[in-house]
């Protein structure tokens, strides 16, 4: 297991026991983190991001399902799991159990994280919520080619187009 793997995974092992002071002994005072609802931001950004959903998710958990390493970039897959039970960004308590896949890519240099990527979609966990309607629900239609599309298809050789 590589240094990287090493230090994300002792930071995911802090973050299931909501120990904030122990993730930043892993993190580099110039680190870099972004994810969909923060966007960029620095250290105090991500302390901040999940000092809100320890709150948010007192039984908050995340999973590691796989990992590569290529020696300059972790990548991991990931599950993260908790009850909605405390105000997140505005929305109060759904008390309402989520699931949301997250993918990380890490980056560390000696024994630090330097860059923190997290990618997840936050559409089901809106909906799970309960604050964000089902695509149907808020009027979206399935792709179905214009007409002109649908004449400029290609024909099968051995069908010859009618007329």
């Amino acid at each position: 297991m590589s240094r990287a793997e090493m230090g994300f995974r002792k930071t995911v092992d802090l973050a299931n026991r909501q120990d904030a002071d122990g993730i930043q002994q892993y993190l580099a005072e110039d680190l870099q983190f972004e994810n969909p609802v923060t966007g960029p931001t620095d250290k105090n950004g991500m302390l901040q991001f999940h000092a809100s959903f320890f709150s948010a998710f007192p039984d908050l958990h995340y999973t590691i399902d796989k990992s590569v390493d290529d020696g300059k970039v972790l990548a991991v897959e990931s599950r993260v799991t908790g009850t909605h039970k405390g105000q997140l960004m505005g929305i109060p308590p759904t008390n309402t159990k989520v699931e949301l896949k997250v993918a990380f890519f890490v980056e560390v240099s000696g024994d630090k994280i330097t860059r923190w990527l997290s990618y997840f979609d936050t559409a089901p966990r809106l909906r799970r919520l309960g604050v964000l309607p089902e695509p149907a629900a808020a009027g979206a239609r399935t792709y179905r080619p214009s007409r002109s599309s649908r004449r400029t298809r290609q024909r099968h050789p051995a069908r010859p187009r009618r007329r």
